[in-house]
Order: structure tokens, then C-alpha cells, then sequence
């Protein structure tokens, strides 16, 4: 359901010029829709600036510890995550 919406949203361009509202209209069907807008608008605010974007895969990338890489995630990038249980 949210690949759908993200591919919907880049194709009208809402995902890169939309405000939470409009962004929120897209995820219908997703959970927590006005929390993953807001933070749609913030990471859009935070990592891509006018003229230079900063890419979040170079950055991980860069990272020699898989560990540091996800605590840097977890510090720099809100998300609203359903935890799924562990398959055994």
C-alpha cells in the first residue's frame, strides 16, 4: 500500500512539493498517515535543501559499522514503523 502511495506521489509531485495535508490525502489505506506525513515533510525539509540534496545512501554508505548506521537512522530519520515479529 505505501509503495503505491509514494509512486502516486512522485508522479503528481506531492512528494516533493505537498504540505502534510496533501501528502496525508495520498497515504489513504496506510497507518498512522498523518504522522508519516508530517514526517515526510520534515526528512523533505531536512535532507533535501534548494539546489543540493544530501544523499541518505552515501551517507550510510559511508559507514564501515552497520551498527553506527543504524543508530545514526534512528537519530536523524523519524519514521512511524510497525514492528513485525521475528520469523523463527
Amino acid at each position: 500500500m505505501c509503495c503505491v502511495a509514494v509512486e502516486n506521489m512522485v508522479r503528481s509531485g506531492v512528494l516533493f512539493t505537498g504540505d502534510s495535508t496533501q501528502i496525508a490525502r495520498e497515504l489513504i489505506g496506510a497507518r498512522f498517515i498523518n504522522k508519516k506525513s508530517a514526517y515526510i515533510v520534515e526528512a523533505r525539509e531536512k535532507f533535501l535543501q534548494v539546489g543540493t540534496t544530501i544523499s541518505l545512501k552515501s551517507i550510510i554508505s559511508s559507514m564501515n559499522d552497520s551498527h553506527k548506521a543504524r543508530e545514526w537512522l534512528a537519530r536523524n530519520v523519524k519514521a512511524s514503523v510497525t514492528r513485525r515479529p521475528a520469523i523463527s
